[in-house]
């Protein structure tokens, strides 16, 4: 994933309208576990074209994930 993380990041880089490398990005860095970034990483995605399906399917995984981890530090 970190692999994948820098090239989605060079790509998006080069061209920061480019919404399938923000989303390549987004989910590297959801699976090296950095859940934070990648939620705004993608809610910046989401204020650039609301109404991306892809973007918001992400966000609500990374949301159920997010409450998830939440309920389990409550125990």
């Amino acid at each position: 994933a970190p692999g994948v993380y820098q090239l989605a990041s060079l790509l998006v880089e080069l061209d920061t309208s480019d919404e399938a490398s923000q989303i390549l990005c987004a989910d590297a860095l959801y699976q090296m576990g950095c859940v934070e970034e990648a939620h705004k990483l993608l809610l910046l995605a989401l204020s650039r074209n609301p109404q991306r399906s892809p973007i918001l399917a992400r966000l609500a995984l990374l949301q159920l994930k997010k409450g998830f981890i939440y309920d389990g530090n409550q125990v």
